[in-house]
């Protein structure tokens, strides 16, 4: 193949006869998987950074396991620097699905998302 050709694409090479199908399909096929995989980790991404609760978007800070002894007071404070309620209670709202109806519930091991303040 001349330098030309090499920019030419895929399937005007064909048509010239410069390449066997079977190699131009196997690239093709590479190409269509690298592509998937990127929008996969893409999407991936989008959703673990937006959680939308009740019309409300979210941007997602990060993930906890929630310690032993631990209280989303404490949690609040290491994220926040402030382990006032208004803080704890952004935790809590988005958790509430895992903690239950009471905040003061928490249990080690259970893996808490964290809200941007933002």
């Amino acid at each position: 193949m001349t330098k030309d050709n090499k920019h030419k694409s895929w399937h005007s090479r064909i048509f010239q006869g410069e390449n066997n199908s079977s190699e131009l399909l196997a690239r093709q096929k590479k190409m269509q998987e690298a592509r998937s995989a990127s929008a996969e980790v893409k999407l991936r991404a989008i959703e673990q950074r937006k959680l939308v609760e009740g019309g409300k978007t979210a941007v997602l800070l990060t993930h906890h396991i929630v310690q032993p002894g631990e209280t989303l007071a404490d949690i609040a404070l290491h994220y926040y620097g402030s382990a006032t309620r208004d803080k704890w209670m952004l935790i809590y709202e988005l958790n509430k699905h895992e903690i239950g109806n009471d905040p003061a519930f928490t249990q080690p091991g259970q893996q808490l998302q964290i809200p941007s303040l933002a």
